[in-house]
């Protein structure tokens, strides 16, 4: 079995929030979208720390 870096999965995660907010975008309503757009927020943050100190802590 093949491992996958981490940083693969990192961009993985982004493309699809990128396709989530798009679609979102298009089809819900404005303040839906809005809470759309803090949650995915407060994830890119939670990922961003994660990354941060994966390699502090490796």
């Amino acid at each position: 079995m093949k491992k996958y870096p981490y940083w693969n999965y990192v961009v993985g995660v982004f493309v699809a929030w990128a396709i989530v907010i798009l679609i979102a975008h298009h089809y819900i309503s404005t303040s839906r979208f809005h809470n759309l757009l803090v949650f995915g927020c407060g994830f890119l943050l939670g990922v961003i720390g994660a990354s941060i100190a994966r390699k502090v802590y490796k």
